[in-house]
């Protein structure tokens, strides 16, 4: 039993993964995600949710499903276009106004790839900028009606990523923090937002493919619930930055997502030799293609998860902005193809899920997949 506000401080090995369940009368019970607990103390605090008596669609959604039981909630979010679906996605992850909000490219991953571990750090929904001015115009009335001009924007990419013209729009409508982290490439970008982190020394690092967006993705909401940085690797090198951020903190272990045809084992041995730690502490996790490694991924982290979210692996743009999203309700991201598995269904059923999330349209995560997880979430 915790005291009256809540605290209760376990004894522990060190060196060593937990989890965390929390039950209170009155409330959803809540299951953390992997914890990773070093040589020092680890804060790890917990948001409860109160319970319902039966299921209701979210915000900025369409659609729920009729055949799945009243305690478990079967939702999509999305929008016309991709850019609606992140707006979407921001009102139902953030029903009260914001003070930070991170802006993104539409059309391309690159920069925005560790923009998740940011941006549940700042209590930020990512939006989705596009090119045409009617997308730009619909994340602008988000901002005028979701977060005062006082709040933070933050920008992620360069000139080529978000264009220039969006920034003069944001100032000329009164917003004046307005904060570009970009470089040269995805590598400096990358380097700028975990310089935003502040991660303390000993946290564990996740490192991943920049090269594609799969691996990122599947593994962000776990790297933004634990706040472990996200550090972007070439297949068989890495980066002065890389280097220099490993020394910095000395994580106290290492994840890397994806096998070797993603990232090489000369990159997990130059990752090793800059940790000076023993390859005991090196986790690679990894399958045959992008929804294995998601699958594993979510196996690896979120084994006890409630609720799951689902997106397209065969784009970003949904997953990405679902990100915060899923980090905050510990759950992992499943990137989904046309259809389920075999191994995502039995996974699936082995949960105790609570609640089903799918990001993006029919035309993203179709309606077959959609009545299969209602299958699944009814049994």
């Amino acid at each position: 039993m915790s005291d009256a506000s809540g605290a209760y401080g376990f004894m522990v090995f060190p060196n060593t993964d937990y989890y965390i369940t929390v039950d209170k009368e009155g409330y959803d019970k809540y299951t953390s995600p992997t914890i990773s607990v070093g040589q020092e103390i680890v804060k790890f605090d917990v948001k409860m949710n109160k319970s319902v008596s039966s299921s209701s669609g979210g915000s900025g959604g369409s659609g729920g499903s009729s055949s799945t039981p009243a305690n478990i909630q079967l939702e999509r979010i999305s929008g016309q276009n991709r850019v609606d679906t992140a707006i979407a996605i921001a009102k139902a992850a953030y029903k009260d106004k914001v003070s930070n909000v991170i802006l993104a490219s539409s059309g391309d991953y690159p920069d925005a790839l560790a923009g998740s571990v940011l941006a549940h750090k700042l209590k930020a929904p990512i939006l989705l900028v596009g090119n045409s001015m009617e997308d730009r115009e619909k994340v602008l009335a988000y901002l005028k009606e979701n977060m005062d001009q006082a709040g933070n924007i933050y920008i992620l990419g360069g000139n080529c990523a978000v264009d220039p013209d969006v920034e003069e729009k944001l100032e000329a409508d009164g917003f004046k923090n307005i904060q570009r982290l970009g470089g040269k490439d995805r590598y400096e970008t990358n380097a700028k937002i975990n310089d935003m982190l502040a991660v303390k020394e000993g946290t564990p690092v996740i490192i991943v493919s920049g090269e594609n967006y799969p691996d990122a993705i599947s593994v962000s909401s776990a790297a933004a619930a634990n706040q472990y940085p996200i550090l972007l690797v070439k297949k068989n090198e890495i980066s002065d930055y890389v280097r220099k951020k490993i020394s910095d903190i000395k994580p106290d272990k290492i994840y890397i997502i994806g096998l070797q045809g993603a990232v090489s084992d000369t990159v997990e041995n130059q990752v090793v030799q800059t940790a000076g730690i023993d390859k005991s502490k090196v986790v690679r996790i990894g399958g045959t293609d992008r929804f294995q490694t998601s699958l594993n991924v979510a196996k690896y982290f979120s084994s006890n998860a409630d609720i799951v979210c689902a997106a397209s692996g065969n784009n970003f743009p949904d997953a990405l902005a679902g990100s915060t999203y899923a980090a905050n309700s510990n759950a992992p991201i499943l990137l989904i193809n046309t259809s389920l598995s075999n191994e995502e269904n039995l996974f699936l059923q082995s949960l105790k899920l609570k609640e089903v999330t799918i990001f993006g349209g029919t035309g993203a995560v179709s309606k077959d997949v959609e009545n299969d997880l209602s299958k699944i979430t009814g049994k």
